[in-house]
């Protein structure tokens, strides 16, 4: 049978709804990415803005073979958790998910996430996950954002974010879950002005501003951050390189290292592991605890302010910071024929790569602690230790990016007995 006549025989199935299309939806879940989702007629349909309980009337904007995506042109029914959105940009921006739903709702909301992720991708039964930690500060929060500067003949120097699943530049003048820095900065003119006067380069061009702020426009991208030469977290003060990654809610990333140190519970005799160290972040006051760490991280800049961070408070002695990546790291003879107590990972979003993970394990720490911003890299990793002699013991999320759909969690692994 010829390919003709193969596609003749087996004609793709007319999609169910069409563009345009008005229907009435029962939305019944919100998804990882923040949209609500509903079913016609068993095609799924996404919904932005729309929370779970309420029933819509939508107008069908994109289809696929199997789902289909459109938009609330009328509420029927809403539901009690929904609040008045106090951002004016707030579902045209992009750069939140969840500011119609109050904030306990939230928090409520990303417990729940991340217990199903357990579920779903861990297979755990019965995931021992805490309830989600609040942020003190649900808005104002961000010490580093990164916006879009427009161009063409209508939004040349207009700065903003890209709407969602289009290419137009939505001009703001604050972001709501920017620090308050970040939006002074934003509401200065001289600021459009110096970033309408730099044409697109390649390389990193600092533009000119208060000195508590570092603006860099970076192509058509304007990468703004709270100055960090030193930031305090917990206490502590920490060189962060603008080249160097560094948590984006300074108030919650104390909480985080206070429930990393809490989890790790380290003894004077420990020996330990810091993979994806960073900065510093959590090795400089794990060796305020224990006998000595050894920190591995790949990024040069990142490397290089750790040891400036543990010269300033003279603690380099019993810290060894290795630059390599850490699958390969962890291979080296002076690493694989050692002794490790514990170990703390905290990998990019995603997650830590199987041989690492390997490398890790054939290490044999008893107590790991697994920081992860994806919920389901960390169910998909979590998987693999407890298959190996590890027993998760507790997640905790915590909202390290209130209204938006994002959570970190950190969660505790023992080896088994």
């Amino acid at each position: 049978m010829t390919k003709e006549k193969r596609s003749a025989a087996r004609p793709s199935p007319t999609p169910l709804l069409q563009v345009g299309q008005r229907i009435e939806l029962e939305l019944t879940d919100l998804t990882p990415s923040g949209d609500c989702v509903g079913r016609h007629e068993g095609q799924v349909v996404f919904v932005a803005l729309g929370l779970p309980g309420e029933r819509v009337e939508v107008e069908i904007g994109h289809v696929k073979r199997n789902w289909a995506r459109g938009k609330i042109v009328h509420w029927l029914r809403t539901d009690p958790a929904r609040i008045v959105a106090p951002c004016k940009y707030f579902g045209t921006c992009g750069g939140c998910h969840l500011q119609h739903l109050g904030y306990e709702a939230q928090l409520a909301y990303k417990t729940q996430f991340v217990k199903e992720q357990f579920l779903n991708i861990g297979k755990f039964a019965a995931p021992p996950v805490l309830p989600c930690q609040p942020c003190p500060n649900p808005f104002y929060y961000r010490n580093h954002i990164q916006f879009t500067i427009g161009e063409g003949e209508h939004g040349d120097g207009n700065i903003g974010f890209h709407a969602p699943r289009r290419h137009n530049v939505i001009p703001i003048d604050e972001c709501m879950i920017a620090e308050k820095a970040i939006n002074t900065a934003l509401a200065d003119p001289s600021l459009r002005q110096a970033a309408r006067a730099q044409a697109p380069i390649a390389n990193s061009q600092p533009i000119p501003t208060d000195p508590a702020l570092t603006a860099i426009r970076i192509g058509n991208s304007l990468d703004m951050r709270v100055a960090m030469t030193p930031i305090q977290v917990a206490g502590r003060n920490y060189h962060v390189s603008l080249a160097s990654f560094f948590q984006v809610n300074t108030v919650m990333a104390g909480k985080l290292v206070g429930e990393v140190l809490t989890r790790l519970d380290l003894q004077p005799s420990d020996r330990c592991l810091d993979l994806y160290c960073g900065v510093g972040l959590f090795t400089l006051p794990m060796i305020e605890r224990c006998d000595s760490v050894v920190g591995i991280e790949m990024g040069e800049s990142s490397t290089a302010d750790a040891r400036i961070n543990l010269r300033h408070y003279m603690l380099q002695e019993r810290v060894r910071i290795i630059t390599a990546d850490v699958g390969k790291a962890l291979l080296r003879n002076d690493i694989r024929h050692a002794h490790w107590d514990k170990a703390v990972v905290d990998p990019p979003r995603s997650g830590m790569q199987y041989d690492a993970l390997m490398a890790l394990m054939a290490l044999h720490p008893r107590r790991i602690v697994y920081v992860s911003c994806d919920p389901a890299t960390l169910a998909r990793d979590a998987k693999h230790l407890c298959d190996r002699g590890y027993t998760l013991t507790s997640a905790q999320p915590f909202d390290m990016f209130p209204q938006t759909h994002h959570v970190e969690t950190v969660g505790t692994f023992e080896m088994s007995e």
